[in-house]
């Protein structure tokens, strides 16, 4: 199969991304939520993209998670309880083709097998090394660990499935690298040659998106 015939079965498969806040966003695991979304995207376009919170999490945390994309649940209840709900509701409504959860907790597990029953192919992502559950991974279809560079350490069931967007996902980012460098090497040519250019001008594009500070649970 082709690497544009990959590229385009996975811009038509839907991912549900359900994050499991309070076990992950701690200090020791430094989860980013921007990696969170990167690992589960390669996998498809988002149609659900969810952060879980308890009401203990401070504002700064459900702010930054807003900013990144993130629509935040926040329940005075056990939020196992409503994830698992909303996650077995996404597999059995066909919300989306892939289910994806960010999570160390092994309560999770009847979840996925629900969404596996299902015909969902399952995602699940540890916060870190020592952030994985053995019974999650088991259970799912794929499993990847942040933080980890080498991509053949976050190891999936179906070889010819959602491996291969994952491959077709890191070849294309390659290509846009090198296109990216190849701009940048005339982009600074052009600055060289430029001698109209105002030294003291200076351009707040850069700044003027950027996402308040991310926070965790320890913050």
């Amino acid at each position: 199969m082709s690497i544009l015939r990959r590229l385009y079965e996975q811009s038509n498969r839907s991912v549900g991304l359900f994050v499991d806040g309070p076990n992950v966003l701690r200090e020791e695991f430094d989860v980013d939520l921007d990696d969170v979304r990167t690992a589960a995207e390669q996998f498809g376009r988002p149609a659900i993209r969810r952060l879980y919170l308890d009401e203990h999490a401070p504002s700064g945390l459900i702010q930054a998670a807003e900013s990144r994309g993130f629509e935040v649940i926040v329940t005075s209840t056990d939020v196992d309880v409503r994830l698992s709900v909303d996650l077995t509701k996404a597999a059995v409504t066909d919300t989306a083709d892939i289910i994806a959860i960010v999570s160390r907790d092994a309560d999770f597990k009847p979840a996925i097998e629900a969404a596996n029953s299902h015909d969902r192919r399952t995602v699940v992502i540890a916060p870190g090394v020592n952030g994985r559950s053995d019974a999650l991974r088991n259970a799912a279809d794929t499993q990847i660990t942040l933080g980890e560079d080498n991509q053949e350490k976050n190891q999936s069931k179906d070889a010819h499935g959602v491996t291969a967007n994952v491959m077709a996902h890191q070849e294309n980012q390659t290509i846009n690298e090198k296109i990216k460098s190849h701009a940048n090497v005339d982009a600074n040519v052009d600055a060289d040659t430029d001698t109209d250019t105002d030294p003291n001008s200076n351009s707040n594009s850069e700044t003027a998106g950027d996402a308040p500070t991310f926070v965790g649970y320890d913050n």
